[in-house]
């Protein structure tokens, strides 16, 4: 007996077809307005606090890998400006860790744990 082996890729575009082939133009409509719909409907985290639409966090993601990609670029072609970011995160450290801020820090640390917990376990 022979065996056909169909990957998942495959299988997936099998039905997608299948289905788009035998779907009446109004249905295939209902169906796009759907899918299009879902993509830019906003949804909840676990905490029930609201997220970004599937096509929002896409565009989000995007943007921030080519803030990342230029960044690390920036970074290791100009020395001057990695001192200077080196300069100032040093000094963020120095102020967030002074002993006049720190208990102020853990303030709002401790607040924050708080209300994330509060809101996970209503």
């Amino acid at each position: 007996m022979t065996s056909i082996n169909i990957s998942d890729v495959q299988m997936q575009a099998i039905i997608a077809k299948s289905i788009m082939d035998n779907i009446t133009p109004e249905n295939r409509d209902e169906i796009m307005r759907n899918a299009l719909a879902e993509i830019m409907t906003p949804t909840k985290d676990a905490y029930n606090r609201s997220k970004n639409s599937p096509l929002q966090q896409a565009f989000v993601n995007a943007a921030e890998n080519v803030a990342n990609k230029i960044a690390s670029e920036k970074l290791e072609a100009d020395d001057s400006f990695k001192a200077e970011i080196e300069k100032l995160f040093n000094e963020v450290s120095r102020r967030l860790f002074a002993d006049e801020v720190r208990e102020i820090l853990i303030d709002k640390i401790c607040g924050a744990v708080k209300d994330g917990l509060s809101e996970r376990y209503r």
